[in-house]
């Protein structure tokens, strides 16, 4: 199994009164994003099933890192990652098929939580950042950590 777990990029605060849950990218998110398409374009992997958090930010994500994405039917958006923990997040990755590609585009502080578990040694998961990892029995391996900004 593999995992893309994607932090959703840069969101934009210029509006203050939005609620946290309806806050879009901002434009560095947006061209950050783009970067990652190009990306994963190159990476060729089909995804059985991409699970975003319901957030307008994440949603924008999604949209711009999936060519096609009207003609995806294998996408579900869950309240339950929008803030998700790393226990929680570690409980969706465990209710997956073992021998499947998955995407999954979430939050932090769950995100960076989840792969401190993995590899202590990364200080934060940055907005637009692709952790690809392997799972093997109950056990994960961060294969790679790919920045959006650093494309």
């Amino acid at each position: 199994m593999k995992i893309f777990l994607v932090r959703h990029a840069k969101s934009s605060w210029n509006n203050i009164n939005l609620d946290d849950h309806e806050r879009p990218l901002s434009k560095r998110g947006i061209s950050d994003a783009i970067l990652m398409r190009k990306y994963l374009i190159g990476l060729n992997v089909n995804f059985e099933k991409i699970l975003c958090s319901s957030s307008v930010r994440t949603k924008q994500t999604l949209d711009l890192l999936i060519d096609n994405i009207d003609q995806y039917n294998g996408i579900q958006y869950l309240d339950e990652l929008y803030h998700a923990s790393a226990d929680q997040l570690k409980k969706i990755i465990n209710n997956l098929s073992d021998d499947k590609n998955y995407m999954i585009i979430s939050h932090n502080p769950g995100i960076t939580n989840f792969i401190n578990i993995i590899d202590a040694s990364i200080d934060n998961i940055g907005t637009c950042t692709l952790c690809i990892l392997s799972k093997f029995n109950d056990n994960f391996v961060l294969e790679s950590l790919i920045k959006g900004k650093d494309l």
